[in-house]
């Protein structure tokens, strides 16, 4: 009878760790997925403090709010209506890399090249650290070269 209460205990202290890893990754995912909808689609700003933390970097640059905005801008002046679709996310401790796919129709130059308003999709890689409930460090990576190719086609 005792073993069994110790293997009982055992097992119910496996279970709450992993459903409190499970927390920590799923909340981690979940603040990625809001600042993609919140900030990078539908430009939110107002919501920038609860999802990124004070010295956020982005790429390396540590006015990360500048930067991470400036890409924004970018995507929304050269896609007139930007969607981003996760496809996949891992977690890796305080890391949390998400693959993407953008989309949206070239209504402005994009690297010189005139608008054709066609549908134009490329990938993405965001790697971001966490700390706190809050984004602090991100490192991303468009697939710019693939939407290159779609709109210099005649």
């Amino acid at each position: 009878m005792h073993k069994r209460r110790s293997y009982a205990s055992i097992l119910l202290a496996c279970v709450v760790i992993c459903a409190s890893a499970c927390a920590t990754r799923d909340s981690r995912t979940r603040v990625v997925r809001n600042y993609i909808d919140e900030l990078l689609v539908h430009q939110r700003w107002q919501e920038w403090d609860a999802m990124m933390g004070e010295h956020l970097s982005y790429n390396g640059v540590p006015f990360g709010r500048d930067a991470f905005q400036a890409v924004a801008r970018f995507l929304h002046s050269t896609f007139g209506d930007v969607s981003v679709t996760v496809e996949q996310q891992l977690v890796d401790g305080p890391w949390v890399v998400t693959r993407v796919t953008v989309r949206g129709h070239q209504t402005g130059n994009f690297l010189n090249v005139p608008p054709h308003n066609q549908l134009i999709r490329f990938r993405a890689t965001l790697m971001d650290r966490l700390d706190g409930g809050r984004v602090v460090e991100m490192w991303h990576e468009y697939a710019y070269w693939d939407a290159l190719l779609q709109v210099a086609q005649p």
